[in-house]
């Protein structure tokens, strides 16, 4: 298998690094071309529960949300600057879809996708779920790279 587009899926800064290293590993290898992709997710309130949320819910969530993509935005640059293969950073907001739809999305151009593995410390179900879907769904092979993740070399 040719490996020329790389989407490298990144979606919190302690798994970042990890899922950097890997994909800057592969696209050395086959001199891919290497995306970095960040999905916001909308804040979603379902209609089905009556409670007001304030404005300020919204505003925090937002801000949050943008200052977790500027960090992984300056991660992305600062990891893969200097390297000889081809890269560029997607900032994707998922506004009416979800984020694994919009990742799905993405992947159906790229030759593999990279994604950070659930943390069983923390038995993030959110995560596990947005890995299960696009594991499903991409219709693409789906390297999934630990968080502690150190290795010189990948694929041999």
């Amino acid at each position: 298998m040719s490996i020329k587009t790389i989407l490298t899926c990144l979606t919190d800064t302690q798994t970042a690094e990890a899922v950097l290293r890997a994909s800057a590993l592969l696209a050395r290898q086959h001199n891919a071309h290497v995306i970095g992709l960040h999905t916001i997710e909308a804040l979603v309130v379902y209609p089905g529960i009556a409670m007001h949320v304030p404005d300020s819910v919204f505003a925090a969530y937002g801000q949050s949300q943008k200052e977790q993509s500027a960090e992984l935005k300056t991660l992305f640059e600062t990891y893969l600057h200097a390297e000889d293969f081809a890269s560029e950073w997607r900032l994707v907001k998922s506004q009416s879809e979800t984020a694994s739809e919009r990742i799905v999305e993405s992947a159906q151009c790229a030759d593999l996708v990279v994604m950070p593995a659930v943390d069983s410390d923390t038995q993030n179900n959110a995560h596990a779920r947005l890995l299960e879907a696009v594991i499903r769904d991409a219709g693409r092979p789906v390297l999934v790279v630990p968080k502690d993740f150190k290795a010189d070399t990948l694929g041999q």
